[in-house]
Parts: structure tokens; sequence; C-alpha cells
């Protein structure tokens, strides 16, 4: 039986759901309007999850968009984002034709643990 790691986490209280997707956490622009972000064609923003982590040595937090988001034409610009200790963010770039909006609590990614493998990389010419 493998032995369990401990992951720390730290969050604003609601930025984990329970299927391994973190949900935006958007401040309003100014009083009175809505925490949201629009995202025209082209259009990057680094949007926090609102989730502080760490992770034990030898592993990584792993993000990536989901289904929901990239069928809009949404990508993460920093995918597969990896993350060992501090804020998970994420970089979302609209890469579709029409204005995709994300509001504070929605659902932005999948999260999930691997592990890190120590390698080694020989660069030797060689013929194939």
């Amino acid at each position: 039986m493998m032995a369990k790691k401990k992951l720390n986490v730290r969050s604003n209280g609601w930025a984990c759901h329970s299927e391994g997707v973190l949900k935006a956490s958007i401040a309003p622009p100014a009083v009175g309007l809505p925490p949201r972000i629009a995202f025209n064609n082209r259009h990057t923003a680094k949007i926090s999850t609102g989730l502080e982590i760490e992770v034990p040595e030898g592993y990584r937090l792993c993000i990536g968009i989901i289904q929901s988001l990239a069928v809009k034409g949404m990508i993460l610009a920093n995918a597969p984002g990896g993350f060992t200790k501090g804020p998970v963010e994420a970089v979302l770039l609209n890469a579709g034709r029409e204005i995709v909006e994300v509001a504070d609590g929605d659902p932005i990614v999948n999260f999930w643990l691997e592990e890190i493998v120590p390698f080694t990389w020989d660069c030797t010419a060689s013929k194939f």
C-alpha cells in the first residue's frame, strides 16, 4: 500500500469543487459592478483560484482548462500549469471568435496531483 502524502492547502472557503475543479476568484472592479471578466478574441488574463498550496517534495499540482470553457475557444496559456507552493492562478486566453465571460465562482480549471520523476538528459550525438 502506498503511503499517503500531505497536501497543505489554504483557500478562500469555496475555491475547491468536490470533483477536482477550481473556481474563479475575481474581485469586483468597482462598487456595484459584478465580479467578472469578459474575454474578447485574443484577450488574456490571469485569474486567481483563491487556493494556496504547499505540495510535498517530489510532487506538483497541475491544472488544465475545463471542457465547458475549451469548447468556447478558451485555452490555458500556462498549460499544464504546475505548482508546488503558493497561489494557484490560471492564465486564460480566448482563442475563439465570440466574447466569453468568466464570473466569480465559475469553474475554470481541473486539477490533479502529479509525481515529479527525476531523470538525466544525455545530449550526445547519435544516429538512428
